[in-house]
């Protein structure tokens, strides 16, 4: 079932146009209803697995209150701000993936994350990678395993996967964060060639595609104040890099 986007202002309705432009046919995006909302909201509840609310977060526990049952049943549910700066994680952030739905939205809009789970708010690595067409699943995984051993971190300390754009469809790197239960970034190519980033480039992928690398400024550009800890590594025949999340840098 697709993602429900809704707002009720003309502010907030142009934030909710954003995120269903990236989200595209994952997501509904609705009008205002006419009715009262907590009204119009009990008939349709159940007909999506996620609710994106472009409203302030203390109407939106108001509306959902009398609708919660279980966090294994719920819906995943994210609170936006109008101003699109904040993507909170309001309900079923674990087991329903409101956590990586806000995620994969705040980062894709240059905003903040919100996250107040204590397993996932101590995740603060943040994995780039590069690769060939029709790289497998298997592949993917064993080179964020390797990644990680040579980093000297855990899985569980990761945050986010990315890649570039023209990877949106790549079935081996969707397969693989599906896998590991990690939302995956997608950073358009002309972000990558306009950042004002320090990384170490290679002459093959400026050749291709017109940019310095994939790996390490995806890593970087997909992460709030962002460090490299892992440099362009090559493993199975695709790049890795690995950076981590920190406000004291």
């Amino acid at each position: 079932m697709p993602t429900a986007v809704l707002a009720l202002n003309p502010y907030s309705q142009a934030v909710a146009q954003k995120i269903k432009n990236y989200l595209g046919d994952e997501a509904v995006l609705f009008a205002p209803p006419e009715e009262k909302l907590s009204d119009w909201l009990v008939s349709r509840w159940g007909d999506f697995n996620a609710w994106v609310f472009v409203l302030p977060l203390g109407v939106v526990i108001r509306i959902i209150a009398p609708l919660i049952k279980s966090k294994y049943r719920d819906p995943a549910v994210v609170t936006v701000d109008e101003g699109g700066r904040y993507f909170i994680s309001t309900l079923s952030g674990h087991e329903g993936g409101a956590n990586l739905l806000a995620q994969r939205l705040a980062t894709a809009l240059c905003a903040e994350a919100v996250i107040t789970t204590a397993t996932e708010a101590r995740k603060d690595l943040v994995i780039g990678l590069g690769c060939r067409r029709g790289v497998t699943c298997q592949q993917v995984l064993e080179t964020i395993q390797e990644g990680l051993k040579l980093a000297g971190r855990d899985l569980n300390q990761v945050r986010l996967l990315a890649s570039i754009d023209i990877k949106h469809d790549e079935t081996g790197l969707l397969e693989a964060a599906r896998n590991l239960g990690l939302p995956i970034n997608f950073i358009p190519q002309a972000w990558l060639k306009d950042a004002d980033l320090d990384y170490e480039r290679s002459a093959l992928v400026e050749k291709h595609l017109g940019i310095g690398g994939v790996a390490q400024p995806c890593a970087l550009l997909s992460g709030k104040r962002t460090k490299i800890i892992l440099p362009r590594t090559i493993i199975n025949r695709m790049t890795i890099s690995i950076a981590q999340e920190n406000s004291t840098w």
